[in-house]
């Protein structure tokens, strides 16, 4: 199991809940309330030689293990994995049958999701205390801005509603998904101004400090402008997507910009990315498969499999006693090499989070074939031939090809939850797993296509309706 490393993660991260005591969060879990004595003071707040601490405990709240559990749980309650790991809420979670008093939805997910978001309001409110007028061309208070957006992201793309405590009002009714965008667009809108702001006030500089917060003015800018894209999609706003997608840039050399989550490969810290032991070797008995999805067999290098030497047919894992075919490193992971069989992951691999790549993909989605945005998918499809992908992409593929190219360049990254429902909603298109659920018998797929919130967010705030019946999605 993995329980002593989560409790190292929850160790390592207690700096992200150091300012509890000077607010209160929606959605909080009981160890918030004990005594912590590694938490800062709220007399020192306002210290500015914690400024840094406090942003990057904004950084925290993205990268480490929300960003992997909401990887991984995202991963098999869409169609990018089917669960093989032994605790049986796992498997829920596969099916799509996800109540109100989930465990993991309380300690991995909708509780550190919403904590983390909290934090990043709350650290962005304190930059700009502390530093006044002077915050506002910070590139600390625009990447903070930044942090909070992604955070309301995976809120808006993985639950279906979800109250969020702002300012002085601890509880709110629970908005919807298209809400929860928007206030998302609104985070990046403040990290957009504060980072070109900071660039301004830095681009003339030769120092050599002048020169590192010009380029991380830079990369904020481009993050935040592939996170309001990002969420404009979702919410159907295909004229701002357009917009702020066309605003991302190069940073330099030839691989285009990139944001990247990292992970520290010292096990002993407990600050390791988990998909060294949920993929890597196949990983025993907590691990998922590709057997039963669409991403089996693609031949296609960005979604990596064992292979036999032989038949040229996708290998089951000798650590899955010849059953289970289990994905190697996709485009994402900074493991990845290119070759259909790929390579594991391991606890140092990073994540990409957002990219250029993925800013053409906005574009493309919500501008249409026209000839440029043929020519981006049918690249795509080039750059990785399959024999799964012959077809030249035309207007009349288009889209279908889209669906396809995107699915493999960002395959167990954290976006296919977002994708299907998306897709659902303005495509009119249920690309859903259905009917008999493989790893059980007589067993269903469920019907929910987004995730609940937590028992105690119904029974501790009063604006949530009683009783509750939450929605299903998309």
């Amino acid at each position: 199991m993995h329980s002593n490393r989560l409790r190292r993660w929850m160790r390592a991260a207690t700096v992200a809940v150091a300012f509890t005591g000077a607010g209160a969060i929606s959605a909080c879990e009981e160890f918030l309330a004990a005594d912590n004595p590694a938490a800062i003071p709220v007399e020192r707040l306002a210290d500015t030689a914690l400024v840094d601490l406090m942003a990057n405990a904004a950084i925290a709240g993205v990268q480490g293990g929300n960003q992997f559990w909401y990887i991984w749980m995202g991963g098999i309650f869409t169609d990018e994995l089917v669960n093989l790991h032994v605790f049986a809420e796992e498997g829920l979670w596969d099916q799509r049958r996800v109540d109100l008093d989930a465990t993991y939805n309380a300690a991995f997910l909708y509780g550190p999701i919403s904590r983390a978001r909290w934090l990043a309001d709350s650290v962005a409110g304190r930059i700009r205390g502390v530093y006044g007028d002077s915050a506002l061309r910070d590139v600390r208070l625009a990447r903070t801005y930044a942090m909070a957006g992604y955070n309301l992201i995976m809120l808006a793309e993985g639950f279906c509603e979800a109250p969020l405590s702002m300012g002085d009002n601890l509880y709110s009714r629970p908005y919807t998904t298209n809400e929860l965008f928007a206030f998302a667009e609104a985070r990046f809108d403040s990290a957009i101004k504060v980072a070109a702001a900071s660039k301004s006030a830095n681009g003339s500089l030769t120092t050599a400090l002048g020169l590192r917060w010009s380029r991380a003015a830079d990369s904020v800018r481009n993050l935040a402008h592939v996170g309001m894209a990002r969420a404009a999609l979702g919410r159907g706003d295909k004229a701002k997507a357009i917009s702020a997608a066309r605003q991302v840039t190069t940073l330099g050399g030839t691989t285009g910009f990139e944001y990247r989550a990292f992970y520290n490969s010292n096990t002993t810290l407990g600050l390791g990315n988990l998909m060294a032991e949920r993929l890597s070797g196949g990983a025993g008995a907590t691990s998922g498969t590709i057997n039963f999805t669409p991403f089996i067999g693609l031949d296609d290098p960005r979604v990596p499999h064992p292979i036999n030497a032989t038949t040229g047919a996708p290998l089951p894992e000798a650590a899955q006693n010849g059953s289970w075919v289990v994905p190697n490193s996709p485009p994402s992971f900074s493991t990845f090499d290119g070759s259909r069989t790929g390579v594991d992951a391991n606890y140092g691999t990073s994540f990409r989070i957002a990219s250029l790549l993925e800013a053409q993909y906005i574009i493309a989605e919500a501008e249409g074939p026209t000839a440029a945005n043929i020519a981006f998918v049918e690249s795509r499809r080039t750059a990785f031939p399959s024999r799964t992908t012959p077809d030249v992409v035309t207007a009349a593929n288009f889209f279908e090809s889209l669906r396809t190219q995107r699915s493999r360049d960002f395959y167990l990254d954290g976006h296919r939850l977002g994708d299907l429902r998306r897709y659902e909603k303005q495509q009119g298109l249920d690309l859903w797993p259905k009917g008999a659920y493989p790893r059980a018998t007589n067993v269903q797929y469920g019907t929910q296509k987004c995730w609940p919130i937590t028992r105690a967010e119904v029974t501790n705030n009063p604006n949530v309706p009683k009783p509750y019946t939450p929605p299903v999605g998309p």
